[in-house]
């Protein structure tokens, strides 16, 4: 399945929030800290609408192998799949089980969602005994997440698969896609980019002489990475910085907020073009370059404190927001589904307010696995804005996960005049 990153970077902190008002639980405090009368009053503020969208998330849930066609099950060769567990996340299990009128403590919801890990590791030695005993990684897991798919990343020999299903623990079994960065739909001139810079975001500067600046708010934004040391950005940043001496990859990722997925460490800086120059790869594929800077671009939008001193000086939307950086692409704007999981599921857990995704997929499904991840992001209390897609405005091509039930789902440069929604 093709994958894309917006050709154009969107506005994210914008209009038609379903949630954000309703979702009172905390964001900043672990889940051990959520007190279940929050909980319940934010089920009781739902308006049926909203209540429904939940029960039909409720029945939604895929199961068994949900794999790409190209996968050979009856091949030898190594595959990258995404499992996910029965027992969801500590807080969406709270909430799921509320709606339908049980009561579950978030410290017994943490304590099941736990238990699924430990019950899929011993399965895993039961199911390939005999693999195991042959070659101690013939199943590999590669990443956890917890906080909003509950499962793991990993890998193993496509004839191996579907014995993934005998594991009590396991709900269903997803591809691992490769992303890709893809142009937008329809080729247009080159943009005046002084003029677009001079002008930001029309309108916006009323907002800000309100008072509306987006201070106090986290934005994770998932993506390229971020150039931290550009100057309209560096204040903003609130992340992990390379010292002279530093090796981010000795950081704990609970030890900092934000992470770069692709180098598995905790510097999350663009792909520059001293990377590719050291690399020897190709500069260009399928016509992008390796070295990247939409997560910056889409990071200035958001929170550019026009600082540099050039015409090209931006002020963004919530220029007063803190920013964290969660690089999921890499070389060429490249990643994969296990990253992109691992983006959202770590902004979570790092208590971020919102979140931004400008990827998704060419398919049009609320059901597959990074929807379902931004929706229990949103469940547990985060506003998710992803983008729509770049196929165009026809029926059918909104993308995944911005055709998840619960995303903000947004298209190119949006009206900002109802940002206080936000803050």
């Amino acid at each position: 399945m093709k994958r894309f990153i917006k050709g154009a970077a969107i506005v994210t902190l914008s209009s038609g929030l379903l949630f954000s008002s309703i979702l009172t639980i905390p964001s900043h405090s672990n889940a051990q800290a959520k007190s279940t009368e929050t909980i319940e009053q934010m089920l009781a503020e739902l308006t049926p609408a909203q209540r429904q969208a939940l029960e039909k998330l409720n029945v939604s849930n895929k199961s068994g192998l949900q794999l790409s066609p190209d996968v050979d099950l009856k091949s030898p060769d190594k595959v990258s799949v995404i499992v996910e567990f029965k027992d969801k996340p500590a807080k969406v299990a709270v909430v799921e089980e509320a709606v339908n009128g049980h009561d579950l403590s978030l410290t017994d919801a943490k304590q099941k969602a736990d238990e699924a890990h430990e019950t899929f590791q011993n399965d895993l030695k039961t199911i390939y005994k005999e693999d195991l005993k042959k070659k101690k990684d013939a199943v590999k897991i590669k990443r956890t997440y917890k906080s909003t798919i509950n499962g793991v990343a990993m890998e193993l020999p496509a004839d191996k698969v579907k014995s993934l299903l005998q594991s009590d623990a396991v709900q269903s079994v997803w591809s691992n896609h490769q992303i890709k960065i893809e142009p937008p739909a329809t080729p247009g001139g080159t943009a005046d980019t002084k003029s677009e810079a001079s002008e930001t975001f029309p309108g916006v500067s009323k907002l800000h002489n309100e008072g509306l600046t987006g201070k106090g708010i986290k934005v994770g934004v998932i993506d390229t990475g971020i150039d931290y040391n550009h100057p309209d950005l560096t204040d903003a940043y609130k992340g992990y910085r390379t010292q002279k001496g530093d090796d981010p990859k000795t950081s704990n990722p609970s030890s900092v907020k934000g992470w770069d997925f692709v180098d598995n460490d905790a510097d999350p800086m663009e792909t520059t073009y001293e990377d590719w120059k050291k690399s020897g790869r190709g500069e260009f594929v399928d016509g992008s370059a390796y070295y990247t800077e939409h997560g910056t671009h889409v990071a200035g939008i958001i929170a550019g404190r026009g600082k540099n001193n050039t015409d090209y000086a931006v002020t963004g939307v919530a220029p007063d927001a803190e920013v964290y950086a969660y690089r999921v692409l890499g070389p060429w704007g490249s990643g994969s589904t296990e990253a992109v999981l691992g983006g959202i599921d770590k902004a979570v857990s790092d208590g971020m307010d919102v979140i931004n995704l400008s990827l998704g997929s060419n398919y049009n499904d609320p059901t597959d696995i990074e929807s379902i991840a931004v929706n229990n992001a949103v469940l547990s209390g985060v506003t998710a804005i992803v983008a729509a897609g770049n196929s165009g405005e026809k029926m059918y091509t909104l993308g995944a996960p911005g055709a998840a039930s619960l995303a903000i789902t947004v298209g190119d440069f949006l009206m900002v005049n109802i940002l206080w929604k936000l803050f």
